[in-house]
């Protein structure tokens, strides 16, 4: 009697979110990163205090037998920084593939949606970073089989730079930042007098394209800029293919309030949004009384198309 292998292969069986899981699994555990495992749940007013950091306000709550009103968890980075030590002379690289609950942007109800992604923690340098992005890299390259990938890059420090010397509420600024990731340069216009902002928001490109432009609007000896310049420039030199995947574009951009320093966003052709999202998070840190410095990105499985799979 023949087995099921003798003539399908289980990887038939998967779903495109579940191969792509598996596949990313094994790229982060052979550079050197840890599978990190957690509840489904945390108490829901651990939430509550860092509900400007999620996705969504809406969350799907249930009370234990305890009478603790609990939460299925809607964000997996807030997780993993509650219960990880805060050692920030040493540095911890974990991996996760897990499921998040969220409220569909189209039907408005809760979704149960797998991630995938990367947290380093601890020690971080621009090693570190620089590590981070070669990976997200290929995170992209091995998803989109052979559909044409693009990582967007910007720094959040170079646009809190121009934003602070506006002395603006912070209502305002949150409103700029949306802007600046819509690329609406009329609305920065109407909100505030900075030619530089708009300059900035308008940039797109590859690093020999927009670098001069950003050298005009920062001074060249601008510690942001500098860290911005070296980072980029030594991805391309470990990566030449680097330099066709990587566009520095400020309509990426995060919360400046959780986010600072790089921050990037993965796309693939022909699927309409992101797929993956990440940065430095040092703020998150300090918000939740860690002194350790953390980057890292998630990847959106829910987003593949049909068509991505090798």
């Amino acid at each position: 009697m023949k087995s099921l292998n003798d003539d399908i292969s289980l990887i038939n069986f998967l779903r495109n979110e579940e191969l792509a899981a598996l596949k990313l699994r094994a790229l982060y555990s052979c550079n050197g990163y840890i599978g990190w495992r957690m509840s489904k749940f945390e108490e829901y007013e651990f939430y509550i205090r860092n509900k400007d950091f999620l996705v969504s306000e809406n969350v799907l709550t249930f009370t234990d037998v305890n009478g603790k009103l609990m939460a299925l968890k809607p964000d997996i980075t807030l997780s993993i920084i509650r219960h990880m030590k805060d050692e920030p002379e040493s540095l911890r690289k974990v991996f996760y593939d897990e499921n998040v609950y969220r409220v569909s942007g189209n039907s408005k109800t809760f979704r149960e949606i797998k991630q995938a992604g990367v947290e380093c923690v601890g020690a971080v340098t621009e090693r570190e970073v620089s590590e981070i992005i070669l990976l997200a890299a290929d995170s992209l390259k091995l998803l989109a089989a052979d559909k044409n990938i693009s990582l967007n890059i910007s720094h959040l420090d170079l646009i809190a730079e121009l934003l602070a010397k506006l002395n603006l509420n912070l209502e305002t600024q949150n409103k700029i930042i949306k802007f600046i990731a819509d690329k609406n340069s009329h609305g920065i216009k109407e909100l505030c007098n900075s030619d530089e902002l708009v300059k900035l928001a308008s940039l797109s490109g590859s690093y020999k394209a927009v670098m001069p432009e950003l050298e005009n609007i920062f001074n060249k000896n601008n510690l942001s800029l500098n860290n911005f310049k070296n980072i980029i420039k030594n991805l391309i030199n470990k990566n030449s293919e680097l330099e066709n995947i990587l566009r520095i574009d400020f309509a990426a951009v995060s919360d400046l309030n959780y986010y600072n320093g790089l921050v990037f966003q993965g796309f693939i052709e022909g699927i309409p949004a992101r797929i993956l999202a990440g940065g430095q998070y040092d703020k998150l840190m300090r918000r939740m009384g860690h002194k350790s410095g953390a980057v890292g990105f998630a990847v959106y499985l829910d987003m593949l198309d049909k068509s991505i799979r090798s």
